[in-house]
């Protein structure tokens, strides 16, 4: 692992990664606080252009290991923060502490009560029936008044959209002019697909947030905080979902944590 001053895609100019990125198994994350990376998605909206802010956990850690462009992706991010205590848990064990663990879920909810007095609009791209993006929406509206969720779209099932798909989803977006576009249409596909279209959205900041949708729409019940804090929020989701997450979570965890130890005694035996 090591720390590094990075500058944000785009501009060439020092973003939040001047103050040191973290890099676990070679996803670099920027090391913020919950409260600094909504300050800087606050400037991002103020500046106006499109901005793409990833939010990967341990899973995703090993899927941009197997994936070139999902890795690839994430380079380019303009922000990149750690979503689960796996994550942070990896920071210490290498040596370079990630400050918080910044969390998709808990960022939404962060993000739509500092928006809510700004008046900000939101829009949702995900769901996985045509109600679970509207009932996301109530609740979220009433949990924060004054916020602003200006529409969603819940498009079919499919590993990739065409391109008349895409055009569709990007043709609601931008027509509802929003100030953040919230994609929960798991990882890796929520990333490819913002970065595939940032360009054509008229959206200032684009977050893949996975399943915060699902917690909203109450399809997935929220862990207690006790249960986030000790970092067993993974548990928590597989006992809701065991059939689909068995796999993705003990293998890939497991190896996660295997690959995180030899990184750690590969740094303890590097001569100094």
């Amino acid at each position: 692992m090591s720390t590094a001053t990075r500058a944000a895609p785009g501009d060439g100019a020092p973003g939040l990664r001047r103050i040191g990125s973290v890099t676990i198994l070679g996803v670099a994350y920027d090391n913020v606080t919950r409260a600094e990376a909504i300050d800087a998605l606050e400037r991002y909206v103020a500046e106006g252009r499109p901005r793409m802010v990833c939010t990967p956990n341990a899973e995703h850690v090993m899927l941009a290991r197997r994936d070139a462009e999902f890795r690839a992706i994430l380079r380019r991010a303009d922000l990149v923060v750690s979503d689960g205590m796996g994550v942070t848990y990896a920071s210490r064990v290498l040596g370079t502490p990630l400050r918080q663990n910044v969390s998709g879920r808990l960022l939404v909810g962060e993000l739509a009560a500092r928006w809510a007095l700004l008046g900000r609009r939101v829009f949702f791209v995900g769901g996985r029936s045509g109600t679970d993006a509207d009932r996301a929406a109530q609740r979220l509206m009433a949990r924060c008044p004054g916020l602003v969720v200006c529409g969603s779209y819940t498009p079919p099932f499919a590993d990739r959209f065409d391109a008349a798909e895409s055009s569709r989803i990007v043709g609601a977006v931008n027509a509802a002019r929003p100030d953040v576009l919230l994609v929960c249409l798991g990882a890796p596909k929520q990333e490819k697909w913002i970065a595939a279209n940032l360009d054509r959205l008229a959206v200032p900041v684009s977050i893949g947030v996975g399943a915060a949708l699902d917690y909203l729409a109450g399809t997935l019940r929220e862990p207690p905080r006790w249960v986030s804090r000790v970092g067993l929020e993974w548990l928590w989701r597989l006992a809701q979902e065991p059939r689909r997450l068995w796999r993705r979570y003990l293998v890939d965890g497991l190896r996660f944590v295997g690959l995180v130890l030899l990184a750690r005694l590969r740094r303890r035996d590097a001569p100094t």
